[in-house]
């Protein structure tokens, strides 16, 4: 029984591994398409385009990373260190997210480090710079809606199956 706990264990620390991975490697992927984006010189459309390319990798990264069973907190890592990461910025600076202008919000440079493959696109569009006040809460999602995708992904695999069976009775 002990050995069974112990593998289930070095799975879920697997899995959660390969989603930071995972997230490092979209966060490249993004950079990428936004420097020719930026390069090309093209329209906001095209931003947009690649913040759902964006979204549909993660829903993808959680599918590939599924063998055999869906456990949620599996899926939870870019949420969890993002969250952390978005408290200590808050203790930190809690009015500014500007790390350029002010010297006690360095610590949010890191933060927008962590989060710059899925917030990037959305910098070039035009409405997105508009948020303003909301804009502390709405980076707070952006790892949240990550690893959910992830696990939606995840749990689309496991049901696929399930699903086909049943419409074909």
């Amino acid at each position: 029984m002990n050995l069974h706990l112990n593998i289930k264990r070095k799975n879920s620390v697997r899995i959660f591994i390969y989603n930071i991975m995972a997230h490092v490697l979209i966060f490249l992927i993004s950079l990428f398409e936004i420097s020719i984006l930026i390069q090309l010189n093209v329209e906001e459309f095209w931003f947009a385009f690649v913040f759902l390319n964006i979204l549909l990798l993660y829903f993808v990264s959680g599918y590939f990373l599924t063998k055999d069973k869906v456990i949620w907190y599996r899926y939870t890592g870019i949420a969890i260190i993002g969250i952390v990461l978005w408290l200590l910025c808050i203790a930190k600076s809690p009015e500014s997210l500007n790390y350029k202008s002010n010297e006690e919000a360095g610590l949010w440079f890191y933060y927008r480090l962590y989060i710059a493959g899925i917030e990037s696109p959305l910098n070039y569009i035009t409405n997105y710079n508009k948020i303003g006040t909301k804009q502390i809460v709405y980076i707070l999602m952006y790892p949240i809606i990550a690893s959910l995708l992830q696990y939606l992904g995840a749990v689309f695999k496991i049901k696929r199956p399930q699903l086909a069976r049943a419409s074909r009775s």
